[in-house]
């Protein structure tokens, strides 16, 4: 328990507060997550999940890359979103349309702050998976077909 010895004046200053903010805060749960950080369990868990959601962010990636070569993907290094540029696409009637289908993507537009504004959507991947991404490709596809 060294650890918690050398973390005991910080998480005295954290009851505090939270105490000043929350009332009571039970101690042996504060002591469990200074170890927890202290011992590096936490810094190895953000890795792993670092190295996770960018490996499915480029499986993502590829997926849309592979069905729709003629639109922009933009893949930031952090976040877990992406977005797919799609030229004359009217946003809220897709919208309306894929949240219908119970995905709850968001127009790119409003992340954008010029006269006429780029149109696209911006798609969270945190629990993307194969079998989701098989639902939205027709759909998605369906919306670009409607556009030419």
């Amino acid at each position: 328990m060294a650890i918690w010895s050398s973390t005991r004046k910080s998480a005295g200053k954290a009851s505090a507060i939270q105490q000043a903010l929350h009332g009571d805060v039970a101690l042996l749960p504060q002591a469990v997550l200074a170890d927890f950080i202290g011992e590096g369990h936490f810094n190895r868990h953000l890795r792993k999940m670092r190295r996770y959601y960018q490996q499915q962010k480029q499986q993502v990636v590829s997926l849309l890359q592979q069905h729709f070569p003629q639109n922009r993907i933009l893949a930031q290094a952090a976040g877990l979103h992406l977005t797919m540029l799609i030229p004359g696409l009217k946003d809220d009637a897709a919208l309306c349309q894929l949240n219908f289908h119970g995905f709850k993507l968001q127009p790119f537009s409003r992340y954008c702050f010029l006269n006429e504004p780029e149109r696209g959507l911006v798609i969270g991947i945190a629990d993307a998976d194969e079998g989701r991404l098989s639902q939205l490709i027709p759909l998605l596809q369906s919306l670009l077909t409607k556009l030419d």
